[in-house]
């Protein structure tokens, strides 16, 4: 009962911390460098905003690969798939360069 019961919790947390990591934004809120304009508009799409402060603060906890407690520190995070749905990948630290 007490597995269930951290588990509703843990679940309840990840589903809240996707909720404000990617917003839905309006095409008047997308900013274009150098005074640019959009070349390409596809027919159907949808037009999200990530924090990137708190998606970098959040991967900087990540645990390393190779680390034995991994699974006990793993960050889970979201990715919007072109339906809408978000998808979730577990990120760790893996230094390609030492």
């Amino acid at each position: 009962m007490r597995l269930i019961y951290l588990s509703a919790i843990l679940l309840f947390s990840l589903s809240t911390v996707d909720a404000q990591q990617w917003m839905n934004i309006s095409e008047n809120q997308i900013t274009l460098k150098n005074n640019q304009t959009r070349e390409i508009i596809p027919d159907h799409y949808a037009l999200m905003s990530v924090d990137i402060q708190r998606l970098k603060k959040d991967l900087s906890k990540a645990p390393m690969e190779s680390s034995a407690q991994r699974s006990q520190n793993e960050i889970t995070i979201s990715i919007p798939l072109p339906d809408g749905e978000l998808y979730f990948v577990k990120a760790y630290e893996s230094p390609v360069m030492r």
